[in-house]
């Protein structure tokens, strides 16, 4: 009789636990990892110590803000139903973001969390509202740095976030890691061994470094007493390559009709056709040495250009606005 009694108990404890599961428990026994990409797009803003950055080229360690914009079809997931996906690997986190909201039409309709590691983790977590409404969708967004370890030599970097359908690519530009917009340096040329006794100078001039857009760029070199330009016709401009660690290479010339030279009392300008330039260019020429009495010259030259909103500047060489660069040929 006793066995009997506790057969009927267990029988009627497991219909209990059977008939919890299917109605009391029923999200976390069938919540499911969603495989379907549910981000439909992806928007990014970036930063200067909290102010949007409205130029086309960004600080390498930038702040970021992407805000990713989902969307749910009807009637497929349910309450504890999680979608999950990765960051690219060119931001990096400070630490985790926990507890999120994830809101549709002011309705809070599960929470997202974004775990730091190698890669970064976005993890989505609904709730059983979802299954109350049509056309759910949202946005949500995440406060992040561009992370310069991740990337290429090259300035131009390219980023790709997975969504519906393919790959959203954005394509963007960086600043290299210079100390100046302008660099110049002068090389003697002569008959003898090492170039000593030099009868000419070879002058390099370097501008526009840090890829801004530049509009009515002008390159003004001052030539010094003791030195003539040879011919403004030899003058050569050549587009300049510049690696994100601010090292340079000499590319293709330049087509003298992107430019006009002129040569004021003592000066050589070069001005640019394009306005605005974006890129970075080298000039080259070549002055006689006529005062053989002179051991050293001083040759500036000063980068004028007008930026992005109005404003206007000039950079004299590789120092800072007002210093000028010396270049000192000596001869024996």
């Amino acid at each position: 009789m006793y066995k009997k009694r506790m057969a009927v108990i267990l029988s009627l404890l497991l219909i209990f636990i059977q008939g919890a599961y299917s109605y009391g428990f029923s999200t976390k026994v069938n919540a499911a990892e969603i495989s379907d990409n549910i981000i439909t797009s992806v928007t990014m803003a970036v930063y200067d110590n909290g102010v949007p950055v409205t130029d086309v080229v960004y600080k390498q360690g930038a702040e970021v803000k992407l805000t990713y914009n989902w969307e749910l079809p009807d009637s497929t997931y349910k309450g504890g139903d999680t979608y999950s996906f990765e960051l690219p690997d060119k931001f990096v986190l400070a630490s985790d973001i926990n507890g999120t909201p994830l809101i549709f039409d002011g309705v809070p309709l599960g929470h997202f969390d974004v775990l730091k590691g190698s890669p970064n983790k976005v993890v989505m977590t609904f709730n059983d509202d979802i299954q109350s409404y049509f056309g759910v969708h949202g946005s949500f967004t995440i406060s992040t740095k561009f992370d310069k370890s991740k990337f290429t030599e090259t300035t131009v970097q390219q980023i790709v976030f997975p969504i519906d359908g393919g790959n959203q690519t954005v394509t963007l530009t960086f600043v290299p890691e210079v100390t100046s917009t302008i660099a110049k340096s002068g090389v003697p040329t002569g008959s003898n061994k090492d170039n000593l006794n030099a009868k000419q100078i070879i002058w390099t001039v370097d501008v526009n470094k840090v890829l801004s857009n530049v509009y009515g760029a002008t390159l003004t070199d001052i030539i010094p007493a003791g030195l003539a330009l040879v011919n403004p016709l030899d003058v050569k401009v050549y587009n300049l390559n510049v690696k994100l660690d601010g090292s340079v290479t000499q590319g293709a010339e330049l087509d003298d009709s992107r430019y006009a030279v002129t040569t004021p009392a003592g000066k050589l300008n070069v001005a640019f056709n394009d306005s605005p330039i974006t890129g970075a260019y080298r000039i080259q020429f070549t002055t006689d040495i006529t005062d053989g009495d002179k051991t050293s010259f001083t040759n500036s030259a000063a980068f004028q250009r007008f930026q992005s909103g109005g404003s206007y500047s000039i950079c004299n060489s590789e120092r800072t606005a007002g210093q000028l660069f010396k270049e000192d040929v000596h001869q024996l």
